[in-house]
């Protein structure tokens, strides 16, 4: 039998959990991993990428939408990646929010200097690009369609065209391709709800360190808890 993942929402607290694969993964056999996914934080897309590497069935990723950001890092652990004809996969630099002093904002880029360099060997391992090129690609937030992502090595064959399965706030991207662009025309409106998602997604906040900034912005967090977002 083959178990059935579907990663249809954001990577984290709020959406799919290392845990929750990890449990899936507790009895299976072969898996296949279907992805449709803006990203979200990036340890947790980590822990799903390196339990499925150290799965003992065949791991088989399916891109049926978007596997961006930390998405796109579970997907480099495929034994075999599919990404179908209208999917795309998308890399970029780890990113955060931090406030503080010099030596706190000095001490946060270093971190995020080693998050970058781990995903750069994760990319370089799967695909066989060079740490240049793959610093490259993700400096400039690159955005691979099918044909793109095959020839670069970042999946192994093109699937047939797939139906969308969910769509994603991609506003905190710079280079979105047009056919992955909100035109605004279902006049959905952002709630308490999505923005705590952004602050512990993207600003790796805690929840009561998310609402208590919603609430009262940077001033009602310690310089601690500013910097650590």
């Amino acid at each position: 039998e083959v178990t059935e993942i579907d990663i249809y929402d954001g990577i984290g607290f709020y959406g799919v959990t290392a845990s929750m694969v990890k449990e899936k993964l507790a009895d299976a056999g072969d898996v296949v991993v279907r992805i449709n996914s803006p990203g979200g934080d990036v340890f947790d897309g980590i822990a799903i990428h390196n339990d499925l590497k150290d799965h003992d069935g065949h791991v088989t990723i399916e891109v049926v939408g978007l596997a961006a950001s930390a998405a796109s890092i579970i997907a480099m652990a495929g034994d075999t990646i599919k990404i179908a004809s209208n999917a795309f996969i998308m890399i970029h630099y780890a990113s955060t929010i931090a406030w503080g002093t010099k030596e706190v904002l000095a001490e946060m880029m270093e971190v995020l200097g080693e998050i970058d360099a781990a995903l750069v060997a994760t990319y370089v391992a799967r695909t066989g690009q060079s740490e240049d090129a793959v610093q490259s690609m993700m400096a400039a937030e690159t955005w691979l369609g099918a044909k793109a992502a095959v020839d670069k090595g970042f999946a192994d064959e093109t699937g047939k065209e797939a139906e969308p399965q969910a769509r994603f706030d991609l506003s905190g991207f710079s280079n979105v391709p047009a056919p992955l662009r909100d035109d605004g025309s279902d006049d959905r409106r952002s709630t308490k709800r999505d923005i705590e998602r952004v602050l512990m997604q993207d600003a790796g906040l805690h929840r009561s360190e998310a609402r208590r900034l919603m609430a009262g912005g940077f001033d009602a967090l310690s310089p601690t808890q500013a910097a650590g977002a």
